[in-house]
């Protein structure tokens, strides 16, 4: 909610920009520092205009703020500290959630986790970023409430805060008792950033008397660098009530702006489109732990290449954690800075079309002609909106292509959908043949897995020995790579099939050449052991108009998973001549669907019935999965049998004689029973009822309370809570036993 002002004056002014559709983007535009991800860019024709207004009203200081800089000389003059700001700030095509303050009276703002080196933070004397330094910087974006060279703030402080409520959530960042020139605590000012209406507000109080004019004037404005030739940007020309604005950098502030006196910038950017291109990241935080609790990192390219983290190892593409990184994407889709084999190809007829930087060897290895047509990136999904609002564990980005041939325009949509932290992801394709279509239409989608890249990390995880997969029935497929527990594999789930695949080393002239034909593989998977270097599929769909579908999984792991089952115990004693359920000494996982736990004995074979266990030993316990014929590290359990619980039954009689009665105690009605009452030799004393139970003398202690016990003598100890025999020497208690003892 903006604040509310006792106005004295007001004065409103306009300031209208527009900019171009950015057609092309120069090479040299596209410098950036290796490892570092590029944030996805944007085009956007007609970028609103900022309309500013110029109010007064009372300075209310920042009470309960954050510290960010405190009393001292000096300060950090780089894109370090990074700090959040509590909500998402729109400016233009960008999402922002974090700020940074630099010595000079300047807040830059960054997006999370891609901020560093990304983002143009200008610093000592003002000037702003040269001609094309935008786009070495997408999204640079900086707020200059006061942006002096002779500004610092010995003697003086910076806090901040987040306030209200969210939805309307206002950031307000407080430079108190600055120094300009030799003037010390003579200025204070305040940036107000409002959630919602990404509303920004520079608010002024003077401070102590001048003496002297300061050494370097200031510059008050807004600053906005976007993949277009011009940047949005405003300047005032002065920090008079009613001042004067440019789009060009003006750096003409000589005076302090009177206090109460506040400069608002309205952003007119709400129901702008904008176009997404460059390198999208997936889970930004994952890809690290070694136990692949926090899932993948997947960096995605604007055309569709990816590169993966895995145990902060590099999947697709190399085993460095930067070195291969698509850092360009569409951007500059020749760079070459990761593997060429990252292929994402669209073919009409036998016209073929192409993101990434696949160069002429990779295109004939991939069954097309050098001098290949480029896919156009007509959309993706913005940085911000990948992570799931509800979900956060859910990210999607969908990325629309489109290869123009013959004056028709056909649409390539691949979505990827990943779910934190799932060991797979899921890749949908999606193929729109526009009416006029004769052509056939085809997909080709690989890369060079690289597996094998470092044979020195853990070789419980990573091994030198690879192998192609290929299991199940078409089409219902895995193929790719595998080796270890890591694998690169494609597995079908639905719409059109594979056509063709390929895993193996393969040269475009060898003997295990894949090309079987155009945009066609020759089904080749190579024999173990192999250092795969390609894995590729390709899916036919057909030359009819109209739209279809392929959805497929790649899998970057076993789906038993790299962890041993959990036994919060490795060793249990259950009571002898118990049967016991070894699945209950595990710690209960959801597992991936078609994973079963098997337990094995100590000489490695499957028990078939682990439920239902009386053995002691050594038993191993571990995840498989019959689908990928791969399995989880083992886990070992040992049993020892308790004798001191044991449990034994003796089988009951089946067979003799049956006694006759001597005395019966009754209290049912046996005047019709056809019993024999007059047996006097081998009679029995039989108790019963059914309604009626029979209770033994109940004493505290028979040991010490009866003085003279008999042989056969039965008590129930009131204080044990147990039945006692008298055997003729001690009170023997009636506990679950075995009957001989």
């Amino acid at each position: 909610m903006i604040q509310n002002f006792n106005n004295t004056r007001k004065t409103f002014f306009c300031f209208s920009l527009f900019f171009a559709l950015l057609i092309g983007l120069p090479a040299k535009m596209m410098a950036q520092s290796v490892g570092v991800p590029e944030l996805q860019g944007s085009k956007a024709s007609n970028l609103a205009p900022y309309t500013v207004e110029a109010e007064s009203t009372t300075y209310t200081p920042l009470v309960g703020g954050i510290t960010y800089y405190a009393n001292s000389g000096g300060g950090i003059r780089g894109n370090e500290n990074y700090t959040d700001i509590g909500f998402v700030f729109n400016m233009g095509c960008y999402d922002y959630d974090q700020f940074y303050i630099n010595e000079y009276g300047m807040l830059s703002l960054g997006i999370k986790g891609v901020n560093a080196l990304d983002f143009v933070v200008p610093h000592g004397s003002p000037g702003i970023p040269p001609p094309g330094a935008q786009a070495n910087s997408p999204g640079a974006a900086f707020l200059a409430p006061f942006w002096s060279g002779d500004l610092s703030r010995t003697g003086g402080t910076v806090t901040y805060l987040t306030s209200g409520v969210e939805g309307s959530r206002v950031f307000t960042a407080e430079w108190k008792n600055w120094k300009w020139g030799s003037n010390s605590n003579t200025i204070n000012f305040q940036v107000k950033i409002y959630e919602g209406t990404n509303t920004v507000e520079y608010i002024y109080n003077q401070g102590g008397a001048m003496s002297s004019g300061p050494g370097s004037p200031a510059a008050i404005g807004i600053y906005y660098g976007v993949y277009t030739a011009t940047a949005k940007q405003l300047w005032l020309s002065d920090a008079t009530a009613s001042p004067g604005n440019s789009q060009t950098f003006s750096k003409t502030i000589a005076t302090r702006p009177a206090s109460g006196q506040v400069y608002r910038f309205l952003n007119h950017d709400e129901g702008l489109e904008c176009t997404h291109y460059g390198q999208a990241v997936i889970n930004l935080k994952g890809g690290v732990k070694p136990d692949a609790t926090d899932g993948l990192r997947v960096f995605l390219s604007g055309t569709g290449q990816m590169q993966v983290r895995r145990l902060s190892r590099g999947m697709i593409g190399h085993s460095s954690l930067t070195t291969y990184d698509i850092v360009k994407g569409t951007t500059n889709p020749n760079y070459d800075n990761v593997s060429h084999e990252q292929a994402m190809v669209f073919s009409i007829g036998g016209t073929s079309f192409t993101g990434g930087n696949m160069n002429d060897a990779d295109l004939v290895f991939f069954g097309n002609a050098p001098g290949i047509n480029r896919l156009t990136m007509v959309s993706g999904t913005r940085q911000s909106f990948i992570q799931s609002k509800t979900n956060p564990d859910l990210y999607t980005n969908k990325i629309r292509m489109s290869a123009t041939k013959n004056g028709l325009i056909y649409y390539f949509d691949v979505t990827y959908t990943y779910t934190n932290p799932d060991q797979k992801m899921r890749i949908d394709y999606s193929v729109v043949i526009p009416p006029g279509n004769t052509e056939k239409v085809k997909l080709l989608h690989g890369w060079n897995p690289f597996l094998d890249w470092t044979p020195t990390f853990d070789d419980t995880f990573w091994h030198r020995v690879q192998e192609s997969v290929l299991k199940g029935t078409a089409p219902d497929l895995i193929m790719g790579v595998k080796a270890g527990r890591f694998y690169e594999a494609f597995e079908y789930i639905s719409g059109i099939p594979w056509d063709s695949y390929y895993s193996g080393w393969g040269v475009p002239t060898g003997v295990q050449d894949p090309k079987a034909g155009f945009m066609t593989l020759s089904n080749h998977i190579a024999p173990p052991p192999a250092n795969v270097h390609r894995i590729g599929i390709t899916a036919d769909f057909g030359s009819t108009p109209g739209t279809y579908t392929s959805s497929n999984y790649i899998v970057f792991a076993c789906p038993a998973g790299d962890v041993k089952p959990d036994l919060p115990k490795s060793t249990v004693k259950p009571c002898k001549g118990t049967e016991f359920n070894l699945n209950d000494y595990l710690t209960p996982k959801v597992l991936e669907p078609g994973v079963v736990v098997k337990w094995y004995d100590s000489n490695l074979v499957e028990i078939a019935d682990p439920t239902t266990v009386t053995a002691g030993g050594t038993y191993y316990v571990k995840y498989y999965s019959a689908k990928f014929d791969c399995d989880s590290p083992s886990a070992t359990l040992t049993v020892t049998l308790d004798a001191s619980c044991e449990v034994c039954v003796k089988p009951p009689v089946t067979t003799g004689t049956a006694a006759a009665f001597k005395t019966i105690i009754s209290t049912l009605d046996r005047n019709i029973s056809d019993r024999n009452w007059s047996d006097p030799i081998t009679g029995s004393l039989i108790l019963e009822s059914k309604t009626k139970g029979f209770v033994l003398t109940r004493l505290a202690s028979p040991e010490t309370n009866i003085a003279l016990p008999v042989e056969g003598m039965l008590i129930f100890d009131t204080a044990e809570n147990v039945l006692k025999l008298y055997n003729g020497t001690i009170w023997k208690k009636l506990i679950q036993a075995c009957p001989d003892n």
